[in-house]
């Protein structure tokens, strides 16, 4: 099969490689759409993520959608369209068996060194990690199950309750379904905060009530004036910096949650802990999602989540080190997805 195999730092080579054997209980599943996520980019400029560091060539990548190709599974049959959950846990430790799978100390986790990811023709998972879409979801819209996951996981850590009030800081992909996912709560007011009017204009465009550029406007200020000078309830950092962290902290209300979704390069940040401390406030880590898949392919097959308007760039496998470039440009992307085909 075809594989991009990624070389650190800034390399990537298209070649023919084994495809993956399928053992009992497992699935071989053909890609269809890939998706390029923030981590992806981070280990091709960087090499690595906080602690995690690519140490040998790997093939990226974790979001996807495609068909099954091959089952040792009684639960799928050839031809059935599916994602996958891209984090394959231990199932004997002690958080996956208190059903907090998401934080195994042993997870595999596709795309993550040492596991390759889903930038291939194909992938093998465990039937456990595998989950159909129905016949009314595209490939192209299922390819974002997994960072839909990623926000409703997040907005169950925050509590977010209808009538309440949340900022968003980043409208990147993450950011911007967020934002679809507590106007679902029915939250009062979403405030999103970014520093590039493009996307900006996609929140707004997708339920956002106000949106603040922080180029042209100090979004502290701009927040504490539209909540009379309370905060809001909710902060969520979709980011992964220490401005932009300790901005969340100054946002909400004392008594409020911080929750961080935003994973940074750096291992270590610079928080404002006294503050924390002072409005007492819930500093909450999302890590992943917990059971959220069956719920993100829900809401995408009843419309509930637009994932079509934040895909902005399609491109073939080939030109993945084109695409990882061109993320960079925050003000005309979003969200960057892999066609394994020209047509399907």
């Amino acid at each position: 099969m075809k594989a991009a195999i990624f070389y650190p730092p800034k390399k990537i080579k298209i070649e023919e490689i084994k495809t993956p054997e399928v053992k009992s209980k497992e699935v071989l599943v053909e890609i269809i759409t890939a998706g390029i996520c923030g981590s992806d980019v981070c280990f091709y400029k960087e090499g690595k993520i906080g602690n995690i560091i690519i140490k040998s060539p790997i093939i990226l990548g974790h979001e996807c959608s495609g068909r099954v190709a091959f089952s040792m599974s009684k639960k799928f049959t050839l031809g059935d369209r599916v994602v996958i959950e891209p984090g394959f846990p231990c199932r004997t430790c002690e958080f996956c068996k208190t059903g907090n799978y998401n934080l195994c100390r042993d997870m595999n986790f596709l795309g993550t060194y040492p596991k390759n990811g889903v930038f291939a023709e194909y992938v093998v998972s465990p039937e456990d990690c595998v989950f159909k879409i129905p016949d009314n979801v595209s490939f192209e819209e299922a390819v974002l199950a997994e960072p839909v996951a990623v926000a409703i996981h997040a907005v169950k850590r925050g509590k977010i309750c209808l009538g309440e009030t949340v900022a968003i800081i980043g409208s990147g992909p993450i950011g911007l379904i967020t934002l679809q996912v507590a106007r679902i709560l029915g939250v009062s007011k979403i405030y999103v905060i970014d520093l590039e009017e493009f996307r900006l204009r996609k929140a707004i465009s997708l339920g956002a009530d106000v949106a603040i550029n922080a180029n042209k406007k100090d979004d502290i200020k701009e927040i504490l004036k539209l909540t009379q000078n309370r905060g809001v309830d909710v902060a969520i950092e979709a980011v992964g910096n220490s401005i932009t962290i300790n901005k969340a902290i100054k946002m909400v209300r004392p008594g409020g949650r911080v929750v961080l979704i935003g994973t940074g390069v750096k291992y270590q940040l610079k928080i404002n802990t006294s503050e924390i401390s002072s409005k007492e406030l819930d500093f909450l880590g999302v890590w992943r999602y917990l059971r959220n898949f069956p719920d993100a392919i829900r809401l995408i097959a009843n419309k509930q989540i637009n994932t079509r308007e934040i895909i902005t760039h399609k491109f073939l496998l080939g030109k993945i080190e084109e695409a990882m470039i061109l993320t960079e440009k925050k003000n005309k992307v979003v969200k960057i997805i892999f066609l394994m085909k020209k047509s399907f």
